[in-house]
């Protein structure tokens, strides 16, 4: 009796189109959000309590409540985990958006709402702590200050730019250099007292002299950089408000 050959099945064409099979998972289990910020959240207070070297990531471990292995495989080293925790608390911690101008009298008052907000942000005394620890560490981890560089003060300079140039655009300040106008501001703004709260020798100052500070910083900044033009018609309407108030003395 002839043995029943076998059937092989059908070889799949080379140019047949693939199937919408569902992609495959990726490898490893998913990270866990809470976890995450559980231990960024304990390596920010460590740290800033007893510094990066005299914490392990045994005592971070523990203090999150997680294993090593968990730290492990959401960064890299620790290292990494202190880069992450400067990166969030600059993002935590950065000033909002500056307003959209919407003519050249909106520039003043924008100018002076980011710089309030800014440096309110930045008299927080942890930020203080932090960069203090961070110089501290300066010589042999110049990449920790690089960290708190590239996520703070760059970012910084990048919005305070955009909004200057924004201003020119409108023809609120003429003849700048945005970018280098933006380190003028910023330098003026923090001023010595900001210097005094670093070294930890002050508090920070109150609303009231805040805000005075910042707006005297941006009537400089508009008295030498302003278009002359505007400055003109500022003049002229100063003058003829002085007339109409006391007109017997116009034609002195």
């Amino acid at each position: 009796m002839a043995s029943k050959a076998k059937i092989s099945p059908p070889r799949k064409s080379p140019l047949a189109p693939p199937k919408n099979n569902p992609a495959k998972p990726t490898r490893g289990r998913p990270k866990d959000e809470a976890k995450h910020a559980a231990i960024v959240a304990t390596a920010r207070t460590l740290f800033l309590q007893y510094g990066f070297d005299a914490v392990s990531m045994d005592t971070i471990a523990e203090g999150a409540a997680v294993s090593k292995i968990t730290i492990y495989s959401h960064f890299e080293n620790k290292l990494a985990l202190f880069r992450a925790m400067v990166e969030a608390e600059c993002l935590r911690s950065k000033p909002p958006p500056p307003p959209v101008l919407r003519d050249e009298d909106s520039a003043r008052q924008a100018l002076q709402e980011f710089g309030f907000a800014l440096c309110t942000m930045l008299s927080n005394p942890e930020l203080h702590r932090l960069e203090r620890m961070l110089l501290s560490h300066a010589e042999e981890k110049p990449e920790f200050l690089q960290a708190l560089w590239d996520a703070g003060p760059a970012r910084t300079r990048r919005m305070l730019t955009a909004l200057l140039e924004e201003a020119q655009t409108l023809g609120t300040i003429s003849g700048a250099h945005t970018a280098r106008l933006a380190d003028h501001l910023l330098c003026m703004w923090k001023g010595m007292d900001f210097k005094r709260q670093q070294m930890g020798l002050q508090g920070p100052l109150s609303p009231h002299k805040l805000r005075r500070h910042i707006n005297e910083c941006v009537d400089v900044i508009l008295r030498a950089y302003g278009n002359d033009e505007r400055k003109v018609k500022m003049t002229e309407k100063k003058e003829t408000s002085a007339i109409s108030l006391n007109p017997e003395g116009a034609g002195e």
